[in-house]
């Protein structure tokens, strides 16, 4: 198991979870060898600090795609204390292809008791098992 937690930035921007998501697909690519030869499902867990605005909703709609997703921007690391950020629409958003070495998405709250949330991949070669997720978390998709 790995994990990927975005640093906050110290520069205002678009919310997005695109360094998320390649950071998660570098470590596929470092452990998938790995995982194959044990025959054991990869799974990479990844958070985000909260100066970062990434949240679960963030990598969800990267998951799934839209077809008129919200571009989020904050001004700065906090600036969510001080004023929300700002949202618009923008042109649709095709979903991020998991890789099929990946089992699953683990995503890791930043708020205590710090809840974690599986998101499966259901082109996966190894799947993740399906009993090893708790029934508050979403399956793919929903």
């Amino acid at each position: 198991m790995s994990a990927c937690f975005e640093p906050p930035s110290n520069r205002a921007g678009i919310i997005s979870a695109d360094r998320l998501l390649a950071a998660t697909a570098a470590k596929v690519t470092k452990y998938r060898d790995l995982a194959s030869a044990h025959r054991i499902p990869l799974v990479v867990a990844v958070g985000a600090h909260k100066f970062t605005g990434v949240t679960l909703d963030t990598v969800d709609q990267a998951l799934q795609g839209a077809s008129a997703p919200s571009i989020t921007l904050q001004w700065g690391p906090g600036d969510t204390f001080l004023a929300p950020p700002v949202t618009f629409s923008a042109g649709p958003v095709a979903p991020w292809p998991m890789p099929p070495d990946l089992a699953a998405l683990l995503w890791i709250d930043h708020e205590l008791p710090f809840p974690v949330t599986v998101r499966p991949n259901s082109q996966a070669v190894i799947p993740f098992p399906p009993h090893a997720a708790t029934t508050t978390e979403r399956a793919e998709g929903q």
